[in-house]
């Protein structure tokens, strides 16, 4: 039940309406991306997901979400500030290498 293979590197915004697995390198490269919306069905983000979305300002990671793999957020906008709707012990199971830049992270639980 994948949610996407690739999309066009020209979109802004984008919002997700429903799906539980964003593909590996999905958005990759998407460097005009500002805001992504994620649903609350989704449960895997893979590999290089965002990788280079170097526009990126903000973003939520849903409560849904079971793992973040490996450079999921790598070569992000060094000003991009991820907030995920969980408790960081809930993150435990996510790949080390999820965040390589050490970008901002924010728990609003």
């Amino acid at each position: 039940n994948y949610l996407f293979d690739s999309v066009p590197a020209t979109l802004i915004k984008v919002n997700v309406l429903g799906g539980e697995t964003i593909s590996n390198v999905a958005f990759r490269n998407c460097n005009k991306i500002q805001v992504i919306t994620l649903p609350n069905t989704l449960k895997y983000i893979e590999v290089e997901a965002f990788k280079n979305c170097s526009s990126l300002v903000d973003i939520t990671i849903p409560s849904s979400v079971l793992k973040v793999s490996q450079a999921a957020f790598d070569g992000c906008n060094k000003y991009l500030l991820i907030q995920i709707d969980n408790l960081e012990s809930e993150t435990s199971r996510w790949d080390d290498g999820w965040n390589p830049d050490n970008l901002e992270v924010k728990f609003l639980k």
